[in-house]
């Protein structure tokens, strides 16, 4: 079992997002990293399900909690959001 898994035993839930999920209207954009070690990808899949917004939902394969390429798992995937949603006066660096 993942650390992930564990840690389910001995934390309350700090962030109820599942509750908050469904009263979201606005674009979403998720990011969750396939190879969480800390938490599962099954989390962000089943914040996608409850969210009734415009969504995007990002799972890259190799991503893991604290490595992922930052151009191909995070930027590329945000610009894209961004563009599609007509969400304009953001400020991304590149790098």
């Amino acid at each position: 079992m993942p650390l992930g898994g564990l840690y389910k035993y001995f934390v309350k839930e700090r962030f109820n997002n599942s509750d908050f999920m469904t009263k979201v209207t606005s674009p979403t954009f998720i990011l969750h990293g396939k190879r969480d070690e800390l938490i599962p990808s099954s989390h962000g899949e089943e914040l996608a399900t409850l969210c009734k917004a415009p969504l995007n939902l990002i799972i890259p394969t190799e991503m893991t909690h604290s490595r992922f390429i930052y151009n191909d798992d995070f930027l590329h995937p945000l610009e894209s959001f961004l563009t599609s949603h007509k969400i304009t006066n953001t400020c991304l660096l590149y790098t």
